[in-house]
Order: C-alpha cells, then structure tokens, then sequence
C-alpha cells in the first residue's frame, strides 16, 4: 500500500503541470516512509477471541 500510494502521489500533476517528483524537493525519498507512517497509524487490528489473553478471563476487546 506504501508502494502504490508513494507512485500515486509522485505520478500526479500539478497545477503548473510538473509532476509531483519534479515540483518538491525531497517527494522521492520522503514520499514513501511518509506513506508507510500514516498507513501504521491509521491501522486497524479487529478483535478476536484468541487476540490477546491476559490471564484466565481476557477483557471484550472493542472496536
């Protein structure tokens, strides 16, 4: 997902017509580790029985 969102965004036109890539210092390398920390930030894990246990009676995990 980093990957594809790293090329959407570098492959996109700007107003002026240049590309992402050619526009913003810095978008080649910085795109994709940008990409990566918001798609760790925003995910979501949905809870299952066997999730996590603490001890004998796991808490209801919700989401």
């Amino acid at each position: 997902m980093a990957n594809y969102t790293t090329r959407h965004v570098l492959e996109k036109e700007t107003s002026d017509g240049r590309l992402w890539w050619e526009r913003l210092a810095g978008a080649t390398t910085q795109t994709k580790y940008h990409a990566y920390t918001v798609l760790e930030s925003i995910r979501l894990e949905r809870p299952r029985p066997d999730y996590r246990l603490r001890g004998e009676n796991p808490p209801v995990f919700l989401t």
